[in-house]
């Protein structure tokens, strides 16, 4: 009697069906985390300000102004006056969320800047028109060259920095970010499609196990625990050996900003992971539960 009780029926299908599951179950938290995390603007926005990245791409312009004062004869306080770093940031924060913004479909236009250089260009010009006079010089086309290569330089510099994720080499014609957006309604599709999945495979693992309750809950546990440590497992390695430290870039702010995205992705995967997980011992408890009869309640007379 007691074997007959613990008896897995129907165990080749089960089996199977259950496969199948966890993974179905593997490939919707990863779209749903893909679809959530990854193409999210806020994954990325709360990453570079905890970094405070904006501050350090404000530093790192100022230091440039200083060097570029040095070969030009432009003040740097000309240079850093042209600028504040209010702007720097809401330009920075701006790019992040129009590049995602297009990527969802939700603008046509392909991303860019938003920086307004009207104050640069004005001062340098001065500075040029202010050192020719106290010089007697004539403000010529050689000289008119000069400031336009100063202005570029300077602009060229700003933008380098204001691109503290690197996104201007997606948002290319016909790059990276123009495939995601042709392909994001797919993307949902997808992911509502595995979902459908699941619940079509958990459908099926009922049925087989409509007379054997019990080992219903001890399937759909072992598919959980599957899916989760699918998910748990490489992360956990991601985590434990601080895999993204050692990523090499040269520009600090660009490094703590992507380390910090990809280990919240990262974290928010192996959160998925431990849900599976979580959801599979509950499964198990309840057919142990039910296995030795703890759900049976007798009452005196």
């Amino acid at each position: 009697m007691q074997n007959h009780r613990r008896k897995l029926y129907s165990y080749l299908p089960n089996v199977i069906f259950t496969v199948l599951l966890s993974f179905a179950l593997t490939v919707f938290i990863m779209l749903y985390l893909v679809k959530t995390m990854a193409l999210s603007p806020k994954t990325y926005t709360d990453a570079m300000y905890k970094s405070a990245v904006d501050v350090t791409a404000f530093d790192e312009i100022n230091a440039y102004f200083e060097r570029q004062s040095a070969y030009t004869g432009v003040n740097a306080d000309v240079l850093k006056n042209s600028i504040a770093q209010k702007d720097v940031s809401a330009s920075m924060f701006a790019y992040v969320d129009s590049t995602f913004e297009y990527m969802s479909g939700k603008t046509s236009k392909l991303p860019e800047f938003e920086f307004d250089f009207t104050a640069l260009e004005e001062n340098v010009h001065n500075d040029y028109l202010r050192w020719a006079a106290e010089n007697n010089v004539q403000y010529t086309d050689e000289l008119a060259g000069y400031e336009s290569r100063t202005i570029a330089s300077a602009k060229s510099v700003i933008l380098n920095k204001l691109d503290i994720m690197l996104l201007s080499y997606l948002n290319k014609d016909g790059g990276i970010s123009t495939t995601i957006r042709n392909n994001y309604s797919n993307l949902g599709k997808i992911m509502y499609g595995a979902l459908g999945v699941c619940i079509l495979l958990l459908a099926v693992i009922v049925l087989i196990n409509r007379k054997h309750i019990r080992n219903l809950f001890y399937w759909t546990s072992v598919a959980f625990l599957t899916g989760g440590v699918i998910l748990v497992l490489p992360t956990a390695i991601l985590k434990g050996t601080r895999y993204f430290d050692s990523l090499v870039l040269a520009n600090d702010a660009i490094y703590s900003a992507l380390t910090q995205s990809l280990y919240a992705i990262t974290n928010e995967v192996f959160k998925g992971g431990i849900i599976l997980i979580v959801t599979a011992a509950l499964l198990m408890f309840i057919h142990y539960a039910m296995l030795k009869g703890m759900f049976k309640f007798r009452y005196k007379k």
